[in-house]
């Protein structure tokens, strides 16, 4: 038997493996809202002990970090300079400080603020990573 290499069908081939990921992902959140529907505690579901929960972040974050290499650069310099990552550091900071802090009820600044900043950091990796990439 012979090998086809053909960009249509190696296309195809990714497109049903997209279509496929999006499905099981929707299935993985439909099991986790039934779990919620049906009386169980909020923090049991979505805790790193629940296996479909871990599932469905780890994908989510092997998703997000693997979508970054899809696009091929395009030009030798960057896209956003560097006041705007800057601005969107700050405000990602805020932002996701603010929820933390609505999320622990206000009872730890110093815990909310580390979180936040811990995610905008992340952020701003992805987008220094990205900025050359679009």
């Amino acid at each position: 038997m012979k090998k086809i290499h053909d960009e249509k069908l190696i296309n195809r081939n990714l497109k049903n493996i997209r279509l496929d990921f999006a499905i099981e992902n929707l299935l993985i959140i439909s099991l986790l809202g039934w779990q919620i529907l049906r009386g169980a505690n909020w923090y049991k579901v979505t805790s790193m002990s629940n296996p479909l929960y871990a599932v469905l972040i780890i994908t989510a974050l092997v998703l997000i970090v693997l979508s970054i290499n899809v696009s091929a650069p395009m030009e030798h310099k960057a896209k956003t300079t560097w006041t705007t990552l800057i601005v969107r550091f700050v405000i990602e900071t805020v932002v996701f400080s603010a929820i933390f802090f609505f999320l622990i009820e206000g009872n730890h600044l110093i815990v909310s603020l580390i979180s936040g900043t811990a995610i905008a950091l992340v952020l701003l990796g992805l987008n220094l990573y990205a900025n050359h990439f679009r």
